[in-house]
């Protein structure tokens, strides 16, 4: 009997050690990062955004929508420098979504702008598809 526990006593630390061996190489499994949730609402996203500080020179009006006969958004947001003197040379696109606030395809192209101090100027775009129910314009230097 003494032989067959130290037997068994043998052939169980072996299977434990083999064990050991085997999980004892595996790194843990660490999952990436996560993003955390915005806490600015879609439906607060600003729709008009001017980059390259140009939001303390530009400023807009109330914006005009409305649906071309073909059903096409049709979007005019006038806009004026509040500089005394001088241009301002911009580029401009509008941004359009469908119901669920997806992006709508293909995006609008930037236009170029040479706004003069104290004038308004209207930006103006029509969609691309009849299934645009909101937009967002963006306003940079130009380049």
């Amino acid at each position: 009997m003494n032989h067959r526990n130290a037997f068994v006593a043998s052939v169980l630390a072996l299977g434990l050690s083999a064990l050991a061996v085997t999980t004892g190489c595996q790194q843990p499994k660490v999952l990436p990062p996560a993003v955390g949730g915005d806490p600015v609402p879609q439906a607060n996203d600003p729709r008009i955004v001017a980059h390259d500080g140009l939001d303390g020179f530009i400023v807009a009006s109330d914006p005009v929508v409305d649906r071309e006969p073909g059903g096409l958004l049709r979007v005019s947001v006038p806009v004026r420098v509040i500089m005394d003197d001088g241009v301002i040379r911009v580029q401009y696109r509008f941004l359009y979504q469908d119901e669920k606030g997806l992006p709508l395809r293909p995006e609008e192209q930037w236009r170029y702008l040479v706004l003069p101090a104290r004038t308004l100027v209207t930006m103006d775009s029509s969609a691309m598809s009849t299934r645009a129910v909101d937009w967002r314009l963006q306003i940079r230097s130009a380049r």
